[in-house]
C-alpha cells in the first residue's frame, strides 16, 4: 500500500491512462478495506482506495467536519498527481464526494453509495459512542443496522472489528460530522452525472433519503441493490460493480 505524507492508500493501474481515475471514499469509521476487489480492480481504470486521515493505516487526525476531510483528499490528490477523478464514496463518504464536486472542477462524476444531502443520525448513538465503555454497544448497533438480515456472520464480524480498530473518539468525532452534514440548499448546484445506489434494506440511510438525494441532484440516476443494506458494495459486490462499471461506459 502506497503513502503520501500522512495518508495510505491502495492503488489499481490503469489500462487506459486517457480515463479519470476512480476514488473511492468510506465511510465513517471505515477504511479503504471496505472496498471489495470488485471495485478496487475496476478494469480500465486507474482506482486509488485511500484511508483517511486518523482511520485505516493513515496517520494524522480525524476532521471535525465533512468539509475538512473533502480538503483533505483534494490536497491527498494533488500530492499523488491524480487530475480528473470519478469519486466513489459510500456513506460519510459520499457526503465527502458531494463536498469535494462543490470544490473542484477536477471532479467529472459521481458514484454515491448509501448516500443523502443529510443524515439523520441517531442520538442514542452518539450518546453512546461519548460514555466509555459503551463503544462495542454503539458498533453493535451500527453493525446491526448496516446489513441486510441475509448477510453472513463474517462479513459482520470483520466490518466490527474495523469500526473498533481506528484511533480512541474518531468514530464518535466521524459521527458528529455526519450529524451537522447538511447540503440540501446546495445539492442542485451539483450538474455532474451522479450515480446513486441504495440497498433496498438500508437501515443506517433509508432509501427515501436517498431518493431525495436523487431529486436534488439535476443529473441523478438511482439504482436499488436487492438483499442489500448500507454495507451494498460487500454484500452485493458483483451488482454494484457492473452498476458502477455501465455507468462509466465500461462492462464488468
Amino acid at each position: 500500500m502506497p503513502r503520501s505524507g500522512n495518508s495510505y492508500y491502495s492503488e489499481h493501474p490503469a489500462e487506459q491512462s486517457h480515463l479519470p481515475a476512480l476514488v473511492l471514499i468510506h465511510g465513517a469509521g471505515g477504511s479503504s478495506e471496505i472496498w471489495p476487489y470488485q471495485l478496487r480492480r475496476l478494469p480500465g481504470f486507474r482506482v486509488c482506495a485511500l484511508d483517511l486521515p486518523a482511520h485505516g493505516k493513515s496517520n494524522g487526525l480525524a476532521e471535525r467536519t465533512i468539509e475538512g476531510y473533502a480538503t483533505q483528499v483534494l490536497e491527498w490528490m494533488q500530492a499523488v498527481d491524480i487530475g480528473s477523478a470519478v469519486l466513489v464514496g459510500h456513506s460519510m463518504g459520499a457526503a465527502i464526494a458531494l463536498t469535494m464536486a462543490l470544490q473542484s472542477l477536477e471532479i467529472t462524476k459521481l458514484v454515491l453509495l448509501g448516500a443523502a444531502s443529510q443524515f439523520l443520525v441517531n442520538p442514542v448513538l452518539i450518546e453512546k459512542l461519548s460514555i466509555a465503555g459503551q463503544t462495542q454497544q454503539a458498533v453493535n448497533m451500527i453493525v446491526t443496522w448496516s446489513f441486510s438480515r441475509t448477510s453472513s456472520q463474517q462479513l459482520r464480524r470483520s466490518y466490527a472489528e474495523q469500526l473498533v480498530s481506528n484511533q480512541p473518539g474518531v468514530l464518535r468525532q466521524d459521527f458528529l460530522a455526519c450529524s451537522s452534514f447538511n447540503l440540501v440548499e446546495r445539492a442542485r448546484e451539483i450538474r455532474l452525472p451522479s450515480l446513486l445506489l441504495c440497498g433496498q434494506n438500508d437501515v443506517m440511510v433509508p432509501l427515501q433519503r436517498s431518493q431525495e438525494l436523487g431529486t436534488q441532484l439535476p443529473r441523478a440516476t438511482l439504482k436499488v441493490i436487492s438483499r442489500a443494506g448500507h454495507m451494498l458494495m460487500q454484500e452485493n459486490p458483483a451488482d454494484v460493480a457492473s452498476l458502477i462499471g455501465r455507468f462509466l461506459g465500461k462492462q464488468v
